[in-house]
């Protein structure tokens, strides 16, 4: 597993990161980290983040990932 910065982090910042980027499903909890883009909940799977955030992160999903949900991503990249 390895996480991607998609911008310059300082060596005293706090960081958060997407819990649904790679994940194929699972439980899902409440979220209160009070980031500026924080859904309040986690999610179950990659799937059900909504359409423009599912597009945004396609540059950054594991090409395991992308394999196994091949048909679901390329619906994503023609959307």
């Amino acid at each position: 597993m390895f996480l991607v910065a998609r911008r310059a982090i300082r060596p005293d910042e706090e960081i958060c990161l997407d819990y649904l980027v790679n994940n194929e499903g699972g439980d899902s909890w409440k979220c209160d980290c009070q980031a500026t883009r924080c859904r309040g909940m986690t999610g179950e799977s990659f799937f059900d983040l909504p359409l423009d955030v599912q597009r945004e992160y396609l540059p950054i999903l594991a090409p395991w990932f992308k394999k196994r949900f091949a048909t679901e991503i390329g619906t994503l990249e023609a959307g």
